[in-house]
């Protein structure tokens, strides 16, 4: 059975990186603390494979920087790890749930994360595809899907560019 396809692709090179230093410290928190794109006060292992997070912060929703909004709440990042894919690199699965400003359903992301090496540039590729987002109903109508996926992809983008600078 194929695969549905992804809502949102973000895919970087990471030079002078590699797929062993990520294989490594995958489930390391403070591996991880440096990387993320928000204020996060607490972020820690709860699990040989899982987070758990808050966050504290305000999400940028259009190019503009106009429409923002607050963005509070915690949640649990869990990471299952699905091995070499062969040419298409290794693979691990991320499922986020978010609860957000008090609101009683969480979010839910279900997103894969792929990398490889790239010895021709001396890089690694990696690619973040979401295939899953599920958001609480009152979110949906205070913000439109455009809005909640450019918010995403900017906070992506900010992550990888984080990675491309750590040693």
């Amino acid at each position: 059975m194929a695969e549905s396809p992804a809502l949102l692709t973000v895919v970087e090179h990471l030079p002078g990186h590699t797929l062993a230093k990520y294989i490594a410290r995958i489930y390391d928190a403070d591996f991880w603390k440096p990387l993320l794109p928000l204020r996060t006060p607490i972020f820690e292992k709860n699990s040989p494979t899982s987070f758990h997070f808050r966050v504290d912060d305000q999400v940028i929703l259009d190019p503009t920087g106009y429409l923002s909004s607050e963005f509070r709440g915690e949640g649990i990042i869990s990471v299952k790890d699905l091995g070499d894919q062969g040419e298409k690199g290794y693979l691990w699965e991320v499922k986020i749930t978010l609860t957000l400003n008090n609101m009683t359903a969480p979010t839910n992301i279900l997103a894969r994360v792929r990398a490889r090496d790239d010895p021709n540039i001396r890089s690694l590729k990696l690619g973040i595809f979401v295939f899953e987002l599920d958001y609480p109903h009152n979110l949906r109508n205070s913000l439109n899907k455009d809005a909640i996926f450019f918010g995403i992809r900017v906070y992506l983008r900010q992550l990888l560019q984080k990675a491309a600078k750590l040693p």
